[in-house]
């Protein structure tokens, strides 16, 4: 499907204007055309044809999302699952498989001593 024939699609079925041929533009001015173009929602074809996301929708993200943590709490502890809104938006793959950078720490005092290393390193990295 191209731009076009998702553009006519997208006005039947939002506005239903029934575009049979490309004449039957020419009777709405480009302005009237463009506002409806800009008012479809991000579900409809034409949106979905621009967007650079791989996915039909933000419904679709969050519910990946949502999938994901429900996954990660079932899961056992050492073991990896395939992230569903990493593959769909290709930013991550196997969660749990490989370590992450997160740390905890037994006590306060352990955080405040790797924080006043970290403002410390990073202090010096400045100054180079």
């Amino acid at each position: 499907m191209n731009d076009f024939d998702a553009l006519v699609a997208d006005f039947a079925e939002y506005y239903q204007i029934y575009i049979y041929n490309k004449t039957v533009l020419h009777q709405f001015p480009v302005s009237f055309i463009a506002v409806l173009a800009y008012g479809l929602p991000e579900t409809s074809r034409s949106i979905r044809a621009l967007s650079d996301v791989g996915i039909p929708t933000m419904e679709s993200m969050l519910l990946a999302l949502i999938f994901d943590y429900m996954q990660a709490f079932a899961a056992k502890d050492g073991q990896g699952f395939t992230s569903v809104y990493g593959l769909i938006t290709g930013t991550e793959t196997d969660v749990g498989k490989n370590k992450s950078q997160s740390k905890t720490f037994e006590s306060g005092k352990d955080f405040d001593k790797m924080r006043k290393q970290l403002i410390k390193r990073t202090k010096t990295e400045e100054g180079d």
